[in-house]
């Protein structure tokens, strides 16, 4: 008597289990391994070209981030996460408030670090705009 198939859910896991080993993964990104994002885009620029100002924006925030997390001791994503300078580089924000409806700004961040990341966007877009 032959035995009754295995759900659909149960082979998929199986076949799951049995590639994780060999590198690779049934039905999308292996677990734990990020897809990843397209650049930032100011909303001004031409359609698939990302903005001088917002590439320095980005390698500004990246920079202050990394000095802020060895002064605090902690990982860099705590002081802010790559989503968060993304769109803070995307919006280009010139005010507190502005700052504070993008993800990943909450009131925290705002009074922590809202001062800085503005004076940065604005010593970025002096730099760069003509």
């Amino acid at each position: 008597m032959a035995a009754p198939a295995a759900p659909a859910a149960k082979r998929v896991r199986k076949a799951q289990l049995r590639n994780k080993s060999a590198g690779t993964h049934v039905g999308g990104p292996a677990p734990g391994v990020r897809a990843s994002r397209p650049p930032a885009v100011h909303p001004h620029d031409p359609p698939g070209r990302r903005s001088v100002s917002s590439v320095g924006v980005v390698d500004a925030l990246r920079a202050w981030r990394t000095e802020q997390a060895r002064r605090s001791g902690v990982p860099p994503y705590v002081i802010l996460h790559d989503r968060t300078l993304e769109a803070i580089a995307s919006s280009l924000p010139a005010t507190r408030e502005e700052l504070r409806r993008l993800a990943g700004i909450g009131p925290a961040k705002l009074d922590a670090h809202g001062d800085a990341i503005l004076g940065l966007v604005a010593a970025v877009l002096a730099r760069t705009q003509p």
